[in-house]
């Protein structure tokens, strides 16, 4: 009789605390429940930190002066006769084109409120392209934010997004390449089944124009640039022709448009005396005197350039994609994986500054084997894109002297994308919201 109501005594006391325990989690999702509201409104309109973001640019643009190249070009600004001085002797660059015939009739402030809307519309639509949608949620301003701070550290931030003549020749330009590179994202993520946007209005002979003409402007916008972003055209081409893909006609159009457009300002009159000046200034080896150098010759000259590719790279990029890279491929995170990364990411900085160029390599594996993991199209983009960063080193295959930072900028935006890519897969992993919050309220599960 007494084991018998030792034991209903137990089951009562076990049933006490299965309800207790139960309104305990109650309350912590209750509780949960309130941080989300509160979070989700200070995120409830995305546009009020684009407005934000602008004003911020807006202000930097107007505390920063007019400096050597803008005083001396609002002199001269004359129209047409300066654009056509400046095609034929100087520089083609299509905005530079415009900056320098015209620029005398807009007054400064103007042009920091139109550069600002530049900078606003680079930030939205390197987002669009890097994460195929424009995301409204806090999730998606915070990538934002980061993204925005990783350029801050990659770039020099003032000449692209302050300087007037800077400005024009990078934020401008890559804008523009952006803009004529999304509906390539689309055409892509819909063959992937990742997206489901509605392309059939782009074979319209309204847009095929519009769309030739950007895609003209983009293409003689900016060299490095332009051709960066036809590498990538070239790889897909390429992925297209394997995969038996169909090319729509605003597609090919616009491609070839684009190829024209570099064309035009490779070959222009300007642009070929730049490149003489600028042969001197920076002891430019010719590629027909590069292929004379032999097979060793040419191994040594690749090397070198890669090797100084690595080195003039912040090293706080290619550390920081290890570490994402790293969790992506040891998806679950215990104390052996802590114990192997602390290990493997001292050696990798220890690679980096002795040896930089085995670093880049390093990396490449470790997407190779991600994507061995998992053949997403995802992985795929990713894995095409560090690549295509890669090869860009082959660019500056010429210059035997370091080039300043803002030759960089092109190279250095795409590396932050692939990096703003994997914080997205990391933030999704572990469920950025509800993760954040418990950390933030103390309310992890005991």
């Amino acid at each position: 009789m007494s084991s018998k109501k030792v034991k209903k005594s137990a089951n009562i006391r076990a049933k006490a605390g299965i309800k207790a325990k139960e309104s305990i989690n109650k309350g912590e999702n209750n509780r949960l429940e309130n941080i989300n509201a509160m979070v989700e409104s200070s995120f409830k309109n995305i546009y009020i930190g684009l407005i934000f973001i602008f004003g911020l640019f807006f202000m930097l643009n107007l505390l920063t002066p007019l400096q050597g190249d803008d005083w001396g070009l609002r002199a001269i600004s004359e129209g047409f006769s300066s654009i056509k001085l400046s095609y034929l002797y100087i520089n083609a660059r299509f905005f530079e084109l415009i900056y320098r015939g015209y620029i005398y009739l807009i007054n400064p402030f103007v042009f920091d409120f139109i550069n600002a809307l530049f900078a606003t519309a680079f930030i939205i639509l390197s987002y669009v392209l890097i994460f195929g949608s424009f995301d409204k949620s806090g999730k998606g301003f915070f990538l934002i934010l980061i993204f925005i701070f990783l350029l801050m550290i990659a770039i020099p931030f003032e000449y692209m997004f302050l300087w007037e003549s800077g400005s024009v020749n990078y934020l401008w330009s890559f804008s523009c390449i952006l803009l004529c590179l999304i509906p390539y994202r689309f055409f892509y993520t819909n063959h992937f089944k990742i997206t489901n946007a509605n392309l059939e209005k782009l074979d319209s002979a309204i847009f095929i124009a519009i769309f030739g003409i950007l895609n003209l402007i983009a293409g003689s916008s900016n060299e490095i640039g332009a051709l960066l972003a036809l590498i990538a055209h070239f790889a897909m081409i390429v992925f297209a022709f394997i995969k038996k893909i169909k090319l729509p006609k605003w597609y090919v159009i616009g491609l070839v448009c684009f190829a024209l457009g570099f064309l035009n300002l490779y070959f222009s009159p300007g642009q070929n005396n730049r490149a003489l000046i600028e042969a001197q200034k920076y002891d430019i080896v010719s590629l027909s005197e590069i292929l004379s150098m032999g097979f060793i010759g040419s191994i040594k000259r690749i090397y070198f350039t890669f090797n100084t590719f690595a080195l003039k790279t912040p090293i706080i990029l290619p550390l920081t994609l290890f570490c994402l890279m790293f969790f992506r491929i040891y998806s679950q995170i215990s104390p052996k994986s802590v114990f192997l990364f602390i290990i493997y990411f001292i050696g990798f900085i220890f690679i980096m500054f002795i040896f930089p160029s085995l670093g880049l390599i390093v990396l490449l594996f470790m997407q190779i084997i991600i994507y061995k993991k998992d053949k997403s199209p995802l992985n795929f983009t990713l894995l095409l894109c560090f690549c295509i960063w890669l090869f860009s080193s082959l660019m500056f295959i010429e210059f035997s002297k370091n080039l300043p930072n803002r030759v960089r900028i092109f190279d250095l935006v795409l590396l932050v994308g692939i990096i703003a890519s994997y914080v997205n897969i990391f933030l999704n992993k572990i469920e950025f919201r509800s993760y954040y919050k418990k950390v933030l309220m103390g309310g992890v599960a005991r």
